[in-house]
C-alpha cells in the first residue's frame, strides 16, 4: 500500500503491475518489457516503487496515476527476497551478493 492505493503484481509469470484505489484501476495490467519472473514484493520509499527480479532486473517507477519507469539497471545476479529500506538506503539481497543503493550526494 502507497498511500491509499494497492500496488501488486498480478501474476508471477506475465509480470503484470497496477493500482487501485478505492475500487478503481488507475492502470493495468501493463506487461514489464525485458523483466523476469517476479518473487519479491515491491517495495516503496519516498514515492517510488522499487522492483527486482529472478533475472537480476531492478525497475524503478514513480507512484502515481500513470506508469512512469524512471530506472533499469541489470545486475549480474538474481533476486528473490523483497528489498529492506533502512533509512535513507535499499538493500538487496541477491544470490551472490547484498547491495546497497543510497544517494551519496547527501
Amino acid at each position: 500500500m502507497i498511500d491509499c492505493d494497492l500496488v501488486y503484481i498480478k501474476d508471477k509469470d506475465y509480470d503484470d503491475a497496477g493500482y487501485t484505489q478505492i475500487g478503481s484501476v488507475h492502470y493495468g495490467p501493463e506487461r514489464l518489457e525485458g523483466f523476469g519472473d517476479v518473487y519479491a514484493s515491491p517495495v516503496a520509499p519516498s514515492g517510488y516503487i522499487f522492483l527486482p527480479d529472478q533475472d537480476g532486473n531492478v525497475a524503478v517507477f514513480k507512484h502515481g496515476i500513470e506508469l512512469k519507469g524512471l530506472s533499469h539497471k541489470s545486475l549480474d545476479d538474481s533476486f528473490s527476497a523483497s528489498p529492506a529500506i533502512v533509512d535513507d538506503r535499499i538493500y538487496l539481497r541477491g544470490h551472490r551478493y547484498l547491495y546497497c543503493v543510497a544517494n551519496m550526494n547527501n
